[in-house]
């Protein structure tokens, strides 16, 4: 399984200082057995047919920060998973955390000119500035085009697609 070393990558984009973009919206609650905080979804727009793969990586307070997928069950960190469909995650933190929270969501398109010129890719960094305002951003890498929107019902969406 593809698995690149993005945490110092994501690391290095926080302290750079990029321009966090802020949603105030909250996200949608998701009732699993681990009570996640909020919900997102995982969308691939891409219309070429593509092999994605995603990973979750928690930057900051790492034993404190837990994902699900919708149906309950934990979801490994660092770890490149395959994804075909929309897909629902749920985090959650810890009491003791605080909103020094900042974790990633990295996703890669697997093709096969990527020697010549590199997978599309792109890292989806999340922090809070305080309850309910969100700090976001996306950066993209080789012609991915990634991006953050809301779906109709207010729910945060990653969505992916190259240029």
């Amino acid at each position: 399984m593809f698995t690149p070393h993005l945490r110092p990558l994501a690391s290095c984009l926080v302290a750079a200082g990029l321009g966090l973009v802020g949603h105030a919206q909250a996200d949608t609650p998701l009732a699993s057995a681990l009570d996640p905080h909020t919900t997102r979804t995982i969308h691939v727009r891409d219309a070429r047919p593509s092999t994605w793969q995603f990973a979750i990586h928690p930057i900051t307070e790492r034993d404190r920060l837990h994902f699900s997928a919708q149906e309950g069950s934990p979801l490994p960190t660092d770890t490149f998973m395959a994804i075909e469909e929309d897909f629902r995650y749920g985090f959650s933190f810890d009491p003791g955390a605080d909103f020094d929270i900042v974790y990633a969501v990295s996703a890669v398109r697997r093709e096969s000119s990527a020697a010549t010129r590199g997978n599309p890719k792109c890292v989806f960094l999340f922090s809070g500035l305080r309850p309910a305002v969100a700090q976001n951003q996306v950066v993209n890498f080789a012609g991915a085009a990634c991006s953050l929107e809301r779906d109709a019902e207010g729910r945060l969406l990653l969505v992916l697609d190259r240029a």
